[in-house]
């Protein structure tokens, strides 16, 4: 808690004899709190009345600034990290329940179709016991997601995005290989760390990594780059929320279900997904993947658009007449896999 400041300030007229008297006063609360509070529960905290990077996610320290080396043995941790002035979390073991910043779907977790990623500042909620885990978060946002995706040039950068008002840190870069024959469908993506392997300049929207992407692989396939931020949208605020949870049905066989919902007034969306996994034999799985999606989304000449004119394939208006009662699309995906590992 800082003290409150006060100036005075004099300033006198002498043909009048009056004095007059300017005050300016500013006043911030500040804390921060870590501990046990009862058993095996952990709680942090933070508070800050005047908090300065209400536009930036996850405050990191980019480690090139300040000193360029920290120490031998050093390791930089994070905590109470949210761009709203408050943040709480409570843990006990794997469970946890917090409000600040994070991700909706955690990198190191397995992406799966239905899958629903977002940088947002809100509540999350973990448990996790034994053969039954789950996840469920919420947040109310004016902010929208971008995702742009260019083909690597061979050069380390710089990278331009489409939109220059991305917040700070709200980044995240795969590097993605297609199939040259079926560009759909993606060999393989790998995730970008910030600081590590590349910078992201938000005013200027150019991004410059560490190592040059290249253009193709070793197979000739496609490199591109996979850039997903947030921009502030300046309209009204909506919520984000969503679901996911495993169950683990017998030694081997796991399902998992994922919900997010989107209620976005321009482009409201849901996503939906569900995942069998099984480990039939040794060094053998099958897993079996859905999802379903629906939004209000138009086709408009081959372009997506939320804009529902008579030019959106989906609106059923007369043509030259704007479209009356818009169909929401959707779609359905479904993926099988068999992988074998041995000698």
């Amino acid at each position: 808690m800082s003290p409150a400041k006060l100036d005075n300030f004099h300033d006198w007229d002498d043909t009048h004899q009056s004095g007059v008297i300017y005050q300016n006063s500013a006043r911030r609360a500040a804390a921060f709190v870590k501990g046990t509070l009862i058993q095996d529960y952990v709680v942090t905290g933070s508070y800050d009345s005047q908090k300065i990077n209400r536009e930036k996610f996850f405050s990191d320290i980019n480690p090139n600034d300040y000193y360029p080396i920290y120490g031998d043995t050093s390791v930089v941790h994070y905590d109470a990290r949210s761009t709203s002035k408050l943040y709480a979390r409570v843990d006990q073991g794997k469970n946890y329940f917090m409000f600040g910043d994070y991700l909706s779907h955690e990198a190191s977790s397995p992406m799966r179709l239905g899958s629903y990623s977002r940088t947002l500042n809100g509540i999350r909620a973990h448990y996790d016991h034994g053969s039954v885990a789950g996840t469920a978060f919420a947040a109310k946002t004016s902010r929208t997601t971008m995702v742009d995706e260019q083909p690597g040039l061979g050069l380390s950068g710089p990278y331009a995005v489409s939109r220059l008002n991305a917040l700070t840190n709200s980044e995240q870069i795969n590097i993605v290989v297609r199939d040259r024959y079926q560009p759909a469908l993606v060999v393989s993506s790998k995730p970008m760390t910030r600081h590590v392997d590349y910078e992201f300049e938000p005013f200027s929207g150019r991004i410059l990594f560490r190592e040059p992407v290249p253009s193709i692989d070793e197979n000739l396939n496609p490199v591109s780059i996979r850039v997903s931020y947030e921009v502030e949208g300046g309209g009204p605020k909506y919520w984000v929320a969503g679901v996911d949870g495993e169950v683990t049905l017998a030694p081997g066989m796991v399902v998992s279900g994922r919900y997010a919902k989107d209620e976005n007034p321009l482009t409201d969306k849901t996503l939906a997904g569900a995942t069998a996994e099984w480990k039939v034999g040794e060094g053998t799985r099958l897993m079996l993947d859905l999802a379903h999606s629906s939004g209000s989304e138009f086709l408009s000449n081959g372009a997506f658009t939320t804009q529902p004119t008579y030019l959106a394939g989906r609106g059923g208006g007369a043509q030259g007449s704007p479209s009356l009662l818009p169909e929401n699309p959707s779609g359905n995906a479904y993926r099988a896999e068999v992988s074998h590992q041995s000698e």
